[in-house]
């Protein structure tokens, strides 16, 4: 009897092993072929390196299951469409010339599309190597797939005639110098600094913000005394990446959250995982509680209170404490605003206009600058798109306008097309 081997089988060299190693007949592909519905067709012409890998992330199921929405995928944004097997963009009418502003996936997916329809794109990237902060989340526990990503895209994008300039603090003269018909922002985001957090604390530097605890501590190898403490108000899949690489590290890693559990903004198969593992890696989790900022940090300890209560729990020893919150769109580019006439669109935009999806991250539905909301008088959480738009209008620079077109708004999708321009 044939025996079929499955089960996050992704890359065809892996599958190749299995068959000649015999221990299987067949293989069997599930996720791949969502991620990549050319999957076979692409291993048989030893085009590996074409394939768009599933990331084994479980959106697909997520979307179906925990939302009743058609399936979706991180990877493949044509997930379902007629023209998805093998996909190519067609040639664009009038080619413009393109400069993106970021090297992560958001802006190497734009990137690629406009410059395999036809535009002449210009990719500006902070750093030396493309791929942005999911290059921090690939050296995190689990996170061997996600290079996969921007693999895929760079690959892509030179295929396409991008023009990839790296290594570059994009400042408005380097874009500008560009000559530019279209301004794609995808410049990243950063963490809010959460309310118990007191300025002062946050510019001496006493705590960040996880990403760059994480990346500072990648280059700092060895274990480290003392506890590690992550404030919680993410909850997305890279903060427990991040507390098992913690733990790694310290003799004690704790999370703290103001809500009743962890690892709720992630699939619910994926949540059980991570569950597990911070059990069995006893990775210690304070729900309902927040820090409360005191002078006993100068003695390495750190108050929660309970968010209902009030009551107190005193963690000692704390040798890191960082937070990981909502996050909010880097625009400082946007400072100058650049002459009359030119266009600029905002990252979020980058999921229809380049034919790609990517869920949005919690910020960007629901918080804006910390500026903008204290001259809104509003909420740092906040929901409707009559809010969201005013909130955001309040944070653009003088002379910059706010436009929004019809677009889908399902829950966890995208948001409608939203796009920056001088008036």
């Amino acid at each position: 009897m044939p025996l079929i081997a499955l089960g996050r089988i992704t890359d065809p060299a892996e599958a190749e092993a299995i068959l000649r190693a015999g221990d299987g007949d067949l293989i069997g592909l599930g996720r791949a072929l969502v991620a990549d519905p050319a999957w076979l067709r692409k291993a048989a012409a030893n085009r590996a390196h074409d394939i768009r890998y599933c990331l084994s992330c479980n959106t697909c199921w997520g979307t179906i299951i925990s939302y009743h929405q058609p399936i979706a995928c991180v990877n493949n944004p044509r997930v379902g469409k007629a023209d998805e097997v093998d996909f190519w963009p067609g040639p664009a009418a009038h080619p413009l010339r393109v400069t993106v502003v970021g090297a992560g996936v958001a802006g190497l997916e734009a990137a690629w599309v406009a410059a395999a329809r036809g535009h002449a794109v210009t990719v500006f990237g902070r750093s030396a190597e493309p791929g942005g902060k999911a290059r921090l989340r690939a050296l995190l526990p689990g996170g061997e797939t996600i290079t996969s990503i921007y693999d895929y895209q760079i690959v892509a994008a030179r295929r396409a005639g991008a023009k990839l300039v790296l290594g570059v603090q994009a400042a408005l003269q380097d874009v500008l110098a560009s000559r530019p018909d279209l301004v794609v922002l995808a410049s990243g985001s950063r963490m809010l600094p959460p309310s118990w957090l007191p300025a002062s604390a946050l510019e001496d530097g006493l705590v960040p913000d996880l990403r760059s605890a994480m990346e500072d501590l990648a280059g700092r190898p060895g274990r480290q005394d003392g506890t590690a403490v992550i404030y919680d108000a993410d909850h997305t899949e890279g903060v427990y990446a991040a507390a098992e690489a913690l733990r790694a590290r310290f003799g004690r890693v704790v999370i703290v959250t103001p809500r009743d559990t962890v690892a709720t903004d992630m699939q619910l198969v994926t949540r059980q995982g991570v569950l597990r593992r911070l059990a069995e890696q006893g990775i210690e989790v304070l729900t309902l509680a927040e820090p409360v900022w005191s002078e006993r940090w100068e003695e390495g300890e750190v108050e929660c209170a309970n968010v209902y209560t009030g009551a107190r729990t005193l963690l000692r020893d704390v040798a890191l404490l960082a937070y990981a919150t909502p996050r909010v769109v880097d625009t400082a580019l946007l400072a100058g605003c650049g002459p009359p006439g030119l266009r600029y669109e905002w990252s979020a935009t980058v999921r229809r206009r380049a034919n790609c999806w990517r869920p949005p991250p919690a910020a960007t539905r629901r918080a804006a600058p910390p500026d903008a909301i204290r001259r809104a008088g509003g909420s740092r959480h906040f929901r409707g798109r009559r809010q969201r738009r005013e909130l955001l209008r309040s944070a653009l620079p003088a002379g910059a306008a706010l436009h929004q077109s019809p677009g889908r708004h399902r829950r966890r999708r995208c948001w409608g097309k939203i796009a920056l321009s001088d008036t």
